[in-house]
């Protein structure tokens, strides 16, 4: 089955914030205290959630930016070889029919030599 981009990112920073949670819940701290606790976690994991989706999105931009002449290049090199190809093939479709009028030729010069004998 196949996997969703950042699916392993998302799960890990959503199983440290149920850890971080879960832990402040049952951990012996006066409610108001806890509360405040797991506000000051879910911040500092929400900021590293944000700086870590940054550094993947700088990485596939930068990803981008080093593919993306060669691709262009590609493209031009595949427009350049295109009409290069169609043409050796006409030509080769030309010798193919030559070369087989020329065997047929030499098969009915051969028939007809073998009748004469």
């Amino acid at each position: 089955m196949p996997k969703k981009k950042g699916s392993f990112l998302k799960g890990a920073l959503l199983g440290a914030l149920t850890g971080a949670v879960l832990g402040m819940l049952y951990a012996p701290a006066p409610g108001e205290e806890t509360r405040k606790k797991v506000k000051e976690k879910s911040k500092k994991l929400t900021k590293k959630g944000k700086e870590g989706a940054d550094v993947v999105r700088k990485k596939i931009e930068n990803a981008r930016k080093k593919t993306s002449p060669l691709i262009k290049e590609a493209e031009i090199m595949i427009e350049k070889a295109v009409p290069v190809v169609k043409k050796a093939k006409e030509k080769a479709d030309i010798i193919i029919d030559e070369v087989g009028d020329t065997v047929r030729r030499e098969i009915q010069k051969g028939k007809k030599k073998l009748k004469k004998l």
